[in-house]
C-alpha cells in the first residue's frame, strides 16, 4: 500500500534536522522538507511513501529569487528564473514544466501547481478558493483510483501560507467523504468487503523553526476523525438548495447543464453523467426505502464504468481549470464535489450488492425468505435499524398471507398467482407510489407469488411490469 504526503513547497530553504520519538526510539535525519523526512521515516518501517509537492502557480513570480538561487550555486536556475520574470506569460502558460525544471526540493516524487491570489512581480493573479480546493480534491481522488490502495494521507502543515493550507485541509475532508461512501462498510465476513480501502487523514507538522533555537525540530501527527453516514450527497445539495422540489430527470438534467455541461457539443457527457447519477438516485432510494425486489431488476452499472466517469469528470473540470494561470475559471466546487461524491456512493452500493442481489430465473422467481435475509444483512451494515424493522413486518405479513390463502386453496400450488388474488381479490385498485413503498416494493397489483411442494414461497415481479413507473415513485420518494 502507499501513503501519499501532500505539502506546500518552497524553492528555497536550508536542511534542517528533523525527528520522531516512538516506542521504537528516536529515529532523526536532516533533510530539505519535513515531507521528505517523514517519507524517510515511513521507508524505515518498509511502508512506501510518495511526496507530492504542491506549488502556488505565483512561486517563481519573486523578483528576488534569481538573487537568492545564486547564493545557493544554482546559477542556471537563476537565470530561468529572471527569464521568467521577463517573459511571465510563458511561464503562466505552462507553470508545471518551469518548476520541475528547478532542482531545488530534488527528493520530490511528484508536484501539483495550483493558482494563487495576489500581484507578484508586478502580474496580478485572480485565483479563486474553491477551485484551489478542487484542483487538490482532484488529485487526491485521481491518485487514489490510480493506486487503488492508499493506507493514509499525510497532510504536511509545515509551510505554504494559511491560504494554500486550509484548502489542502478542506480537500482532505471531502476526499474522506468520497473514499468513505465507495468503501462502506459491508460484509465482516468477506475479506473483499471490509473497510480497508478508506485511507487515514492525518495532519503533520513540525515544532516552530523560526524563532526556535532547537538544533532539532520534532514532527508531530494528528489523525483527523470525520464521521460519516450512509447518505446521498446529490440529494443532499439539491434539497439544500432547491428545498421545496423533489429531484427529477428533468431537474438532474438542467443541474449538469448549468453547472457541467453546458455546451451543445457536451450533450453525450452529460447524458452518460446523468444516467449514471440516475441509477445512484434510483438504488440509494431502492435500499432506504425498503424496495429489495426491484434491486433484482433495475440494471446496474459496473463499478470500472463508474470510475471512469470520475476520471471523465475530473479531467473535464482540469482542462477548464488549467486553461488560465492569471485567473481562475469559478467552478461551483460544492456540485462538482457532491457529484463525484455520488458516484462513489454508487461504486459503494455496487460493491454491497455484488453476489447478494443479482439477476435471477423469472420462471424460478426469488424465496420470499431470502429476499428479507439479503437485505436484512444489507440494512444492518448500513446502519438502517428503522428500516430493518419495517422489512421484517412486511416480510412476516406477507408469508402470514399467503401462508392463510394456500391452506384454503391447496390445489393452486406451484403456479404463479398475482398477490392481489390472495390479499385484496375483490380489489381493482391501480398501482401507485403509497401502495409500493408502504409494502417494500411487493404492490399487490405487480407482484405475483408461487408456493412449492416443499411450502418455500417464491415471489417475482409481472411480466408486463413498467420499470419506468417504479423508477418514477423511487425518485420521488428520495
Amino acid at each position: 500500500m502507499t501513503n501519499l504526503i501532500y505539502q506546500v513547497g518552497r524553492i528555497t530553504g536550508e536542511p534542517k534536522t528533523f525527528f520522531i520519538s516512538s516506542q521504537q526510539g528516536k529515529f532523526c535525519l536532516e533533510s530539505e522538507l519535513s515531507s521528505f523526512f517523514l517519507k524517510e521515516y515511513m521507508k524505515s518501517k518498509q511502508e512506501r511513501a510518495e511526496v507530492v509537492l504542491i506549488y502556488p502557480v505565483s512561486i517563481l513570480l519573486n523578483k528576488g529569487l534569481p538573487e537568492m538561487l545564486g547564493k545557493r550555486n544554482l546559477n542556471d536556475s537563476r537565470q530561468k528564473v529572471q527569464k521568467i520574470l521577463e517573459e511571465p506569460d510563458k511561464y503562466l502558460n505552462s507553470p508545471d514544466s518551469y518548476i520541475r525544471e528547478i532542482p531545488c526540493e530534488k527528493n520530490r516524487d511528484d508536484i501539483l501547481v495550483v493558482h494563487s491570489l495576489g500581484t507578484y512581480a508586478g502580474i496580478t493573479l485572480n485565483g479563486f478558493y474553491d477551485d484551489i480546493v478542487l484542483e487538490l480534491f482532484f488529485d487526491m481522488v485521481k491518485r487514489y483510483l490510480k493506486y487503488k490502495q492508499v493506507q493514509a494521507i499525510y497532510l504536511d502543515i509545515s509551510s505554504g501560507l494559511n491560504i494554500y493550507v486550509s484548502a489542502m485541509i478542506e480537500a482532505a475532508r471531502y476526499f474522506s467523504t468520497f473514499v468513505t461512501l465507495m468503501n462502506w462498510k459491508n460484509d465482516t465476513n468477506s475479506a473483499e468487503d471490509d473497510t480497508s480501502n478508506i485511507p487515514e487523514i492525518i495532519i503533520t507538522f513540525s515544532d516552530p523553526i523560526i524563532g526556535n533555537d532547537s538544533s532539532e525540530y520534532e514532527i508531530h501527527l494528528q489523525k483527523q476523525i470525520y464521521l460519516e453516514t450512509f447518505m446521498s450527497p446529490l440529494l443532499s445539495y439539491f434539497k439544500k438548495t432547491y428545498q421545496s422540489k423533489t429531484l427529477s430527470e428533468d431537474e438532474l438534467n438542467k443541474l449538469l447543464k448549468d453547472n457541467i455541461y453546458s455546451d451543445k457539443n457536451e450533450r453525450p457527457l452529460k447524458n452518460q453523467l446523468k444516467e449514471k447519477l440516475l441509477k445512484s438516485l434510483l438504488i440509494y432510494s431502492s435500499i432506504t426505502n425498503c424496495t429489495p425486489l426491484y434491486l433484482y431488476y433495475i440494471d446496474r452499472h459496473t463499478d470500472h464504468g463508474v470510475f471512469k466517469e470520475i476520471e471523465t469528470i475530473i479531467d473535464y473540470a482540469e482542462k477548464k481549470l488549467y486553461l488560465n494561470y492569471r485567473e481562475s475559471p469559478k467552478l461551483n466546487k460544492e456540485f462538482y464535489i457532491e457529484v463525484i461524491c455520488q458516484l462513489a456512493l454508487y461504486a459503494g452500493m455496487l460493491k454491497i450488492l455484488k453476489n447478494k442481489i443479482e439477476k435471477f430465473d423469472q420462471d424460478t422467481g426469488i424465496r420470499l425468505k431470502d429476499l428479507g435475509e439479503t437485505f436484512e444483512k444489507i440494512l444492518s451494515n448500513i446502519g438502517f435499524n428503522r428500516g430493518l424493522i419495517f422489512l421484517k413486518n412486511e416480510v412476516d405479513i406477507t408469508e402470514k398471507n399467503i401462508n392463510e390463502y394456500f391452506e384454503k386453496n391447496k390445489n393452486e400450488t406451484e403456479k404463479w398467482i398475482k398477490l392481489r388474488e390472495i390479499k385484496f381479490p375483490d380489489s381493482k385498485s391501480t398501482l401507485n407510489k403509497r401502495n409500493f413503498i408502504a409494502h417494500i416494493g411487493l404492490a399487490a397489483e405487480i407482484t405475483e407469488i408461487k408456493k412449492d411442494k416443499d411450502g418455500e414461497i417464491y415471489v417475482r415481479y409481472s411480466e408486463t411490469i413498467e420499470m419506468n413507473k417504479l423508477d418514477k415513485f423511487l425518485l420521488e420518494s428520495n
